[in-house]
């Protein structure tokens, strides 16, 4: 997902990252994972009405299973408990809805919203993840979405977001981003105290003249992973 420059304003105000820590990609649920819990109350709904109805229809013999004079009263009953179904259904959805991965030049976040007022922020360095996985089951690859695992060295726990559009294409962006960053960190282009965040025990002073940290143009970067699908998609033919 392109970040715009409004996005990438927000992102640096509400995540722990640096000012100059380029926004890489962000990422969000596929459609489906809002769809189903609607159709799902949907069908509740429909269900209730049309019981209510055939439990206040009045037969063509003229004997209702409930007196119909109690319709107005089962009609309001009715439409107040839809309205509550609608209501109790939309808050799961509208949490889901704010549920974010977002890929810097240094690290993957997760954002996770707990409940309507607070959230939970996970953060990865790129330098600390072992694979990245994805499952896809048989609507995962009729409608393009999969489930992602980044899998974490140690005790740590794994990094895992569900029904993600474009699951493979996103899993491929933030392993090379993952192989960019270690790359420069072997290469000398990065050092260990550019990678402290608060409450660090590194500090400059134990390295004054260290290189500065490495600075990923988005830009720049889309065209390098246009670069490699073309090289994927057309390998060199070996010399003879």
């Amino acid at each position: 997902m392109k970040v715009t420059p409004a996005q990438d304003s927000f992102f640096h105000n509400k995540l722990p990252i640096d000012s100059d820590e380029a926004i890489l990609g962000v990422y969000r649920h596929h459609p489906i994972a809002y769809i189903i819990p609607l159709l799902i109350a949907l069908f509740v709904i429909a269900v209730i009405v049309g019981l209510a109805l055939a439990l206040t229809n009045v037969p063509t013999d003229g004997t209702a299973i409930i007196d119909p004079t109690y319709r107005s009263y089962i009609v309001m009953g009715v439409g107040i408990f839809s309205l509550l179904v609608l209501v109790f259904t939309y808050i799961p959805v509208w949490t889901k809805m704010q549920d974010q991965l977002v890929l810097t030049n240094e690290s993957l976040i997760q954002i996770l919203q707990t409940s309507l007022f607070s959230d939970k922020i996970s953060q990865l360095g790129l330098q600390n993840f072992a694979d990245v996985t994805v499952r896809t089951g048989f609507w995962g690859n009729l409608l393009g979405f999969g489930h992602i695992t980044v899998e974490t060295p140690g005790e740590q726990d794994n990094f895992e977001y569900g029904y993600l559009p474009n699951a493979n294409e996103a899993a491929r962006q933030i392993t090379e981003a993952h192989e960019i960053f270690v790359a420069a960190l072997e290469a000398g282009r990065l050092h260990p105290e550019t990678l402290a965040g608060p409450g660090s025990s590194w500090t400059t002073a134990q390295t004054p003249n260290a290189p500065a940290p490495i600075v990923v143009d988005p830009v720049e970067y889309q065209k390098f992973l246009e670069y490699q699908r073309q090289n994927n998609q057309n390998p060199p033919t070996p010399q003879q």
